[in-house]
């Protein structure tokens, strides 16, 4: 079903905000600008991933940085459920560490992300190499006969 302009609006608002926050807040992970991030990882995580705070940190920004960018790109059939699925594991982590009112925001997130790509399906946004690749669908053979004897 192809969605009307009103909606697409909303899609590409939703894109482009999405996008943007995550490769904002992926390279911020480098920088430290809007937070002191390594403050938000649970200790009990930390400590089952090895590799101390920066490590898992820096992993997360490239995570978010490929998010933002696959979304950017027009990528939001697929990546609208990966960002989804990012952030409900992030909210996981906050709610082990106690900052409950973060991981409220963070699921709230998820739903926003979850509704991006429930409108690329909507609009029928293609799987991008999956869907260029697919040779168009064929008519069945009685059909196409019919179409020539007429």
């Amino acid at each position: 079903m192809l969605i009307p302009q009103k909606l697409e609006s909303v899609y590409q608002l939703l894109r482009a905000t999405l996008g943007v926050m995550s490769v904002a807040v992926g390279a911020d992970k480098f920088v430290g600008l809007l937070a002191d991030w390594r403050l938000y990882l649970a200790p009990e995580l930390r400590d089952l991933l090895g590799g101390g705070a920066v490590g898992v940190v820096a992993t997360a920004g490239v995570v978010e940085l490929l998010i933002g960018i696959a979304l950017l790109s027009g990528a939001t059939r697929v990546f609208g459920y990966v960002l989804c699925g990012w952030f409900v594991v992030t909210a996981c982590n906050l709610l082990i560490g106690g900052w409950y009112d973060i991981a409220v925001r963070d699921l709230a997130l998820a739903a926003t992300a979850f509704s991006l790509a429930r409108l690329a399906t909507a609009r029928r946004e293609p799987l991008r190499a999956i869907d260029r690749a697919a040779p168009p669908p064929r008519a069945p053979r009685q059909a196409r006969r019919m179409a020539t004897t007429r």
